[in-house]
């Protein structure tokens, strides 16, 4: 039988962004260097952590997973079970393992095809089945401290890391885990609740537009705010599109011009960007949209366009070649 005491609370993943990478921190209770309070059930902590709102910044909200809010699951653990400590004699853990299963993924199943929407279930794959993660030694998950965190009450706070490629880009995760040593291993935990695993686009403001201002006959400068993004990421790669009101049946005709341009992530100030090789008394529609040069989504965030316009034609016009000239030449005639 185990004797390792299971996890009070359920795990609360948050996700985790950079530049080159990203992660899955998984926060979670155990009283591993102090005793709980004598006579503690787990409904009682359990009413205690919902009244403390400091857990609020551990766990993601409804708004920043795009998942249906739900309440906590406490399948399989007793609310009126006493809390034992998972630090001490034969209780003594020294790693915990975390196990997941896949709920849904996106339409096409793929990241790279198909756009960060609400997915839909798999008809296929380990939807049903739950994958063992390695473990890994509770030395490695960094313990937090705060006043208003009472361990005596709630237990160590410790943070386990996991690398995005435990999963699938787009998929929606359930997990738990469990403490264990060398020779025994505590129960499954509670299931966290729904989690997706992605990195979240960037998204222009409501308000957003572009600016265009005609530099020469070929060529304007665009304006526009910059997009918001999760903490953690620094840049962002911007796609600035001219796409013509009509089309030419010839390929030499007016055409869509686009470049791709990366900025430091900021919301806070205006980004501009010249776009060449345009048409003069062309009709263009402006539109700028964004992805993370290393991570996420290969595809472009919803963009942000200008209405149609045309090239300032007090800047765009040019003076007209001159008419040929004839000069004699001296020389014997033909």
């Amino acid at each position: 039988p185990a004797c390792i005491a299971p996890l009070v609370a359920a795990p609360m993943p948050r996700r985790a962004f950079s530049d080159d990478k990203w992660r899955v921190n998984i926060s979670f209770f155990a009283h591993m260097t102090t005793r709980p309070q004598e006579g503690l059930t787990v409904g009682k902590a359990r009413t205690a952590m919902k009244a403390n709102g400091s857990f609020a910044n551990l766990v993601e909200s409804a708004e920043e997973t795009g998942l249906p809010d739900e309440e906590d699951k406490h399948e399989d653990v007793d609310g009126d079970s006493l809390i034992m400590p998972a630090g001490y004699g034969h209780r003594a853990a020294s790693w915990v393992q975390a196990r997941v299963r896949l709920i849904s993924l996106p339409s096409s199943g793929h990241a790279e095809d198909c756009d960060p929407g609400e997915p839909k279930s798999a008809e296929s794959g380990p939807a049903d089945k739950w994958l063992e993660l390695p473990e890994v030694p509770l030395a490695e998950c960094g313990v937090r401290t705060s006043e208003s965190l009472k361990s005596s009450e709630f237990g160590d706070l410790h943070v386990l890391s996991l690398r995005s490629d435990f999963f699938r880009e787009g998929g929606v995760y359930r997990l738990q885990l469990r403490l264990g040593n060398s020779f025994r291993r505590a129960p499954w935990s509670t299931s966290s609740r729904l989690f997706r695993c992605d990195v979240p686009q960037p998204a222009p403001s409501p308000d957003a537009n572009v600016e265009v201002t005609t530099l020469s006959a070929s060529m304007v400068l665009c304006r526009w705010q910059a997009f918001t993004v999760p903490p953690g990421i620094a840049k962002v790669a911007y796609l600035l599109t001219a796409q013509p009101t009509w089309q030419t049946a010839s390929q030499h005709g007016v055409r869509a011009v686009s470049s791709t341009f990366v900025f430091p992530a900021d919301s806070e100030v205006m980004l501009e960007a010249e776009l060449s090789s345009l048409l003069p008394a062309t009709e263009y529609v402006f539109s700028v949209a964004a992805r993370y040069p290393r991570i996420g989504w290969l595809s472009w965030s919803q963009d942000v366009r200008s209405k149609p316009l045309v090239l300032d034609h007090a800047v765009a016009d040019w003076l007209a070649p001159p008419a040929p000239s004839v000069h004699p030449v001296a020389g014997p005639r033909p």
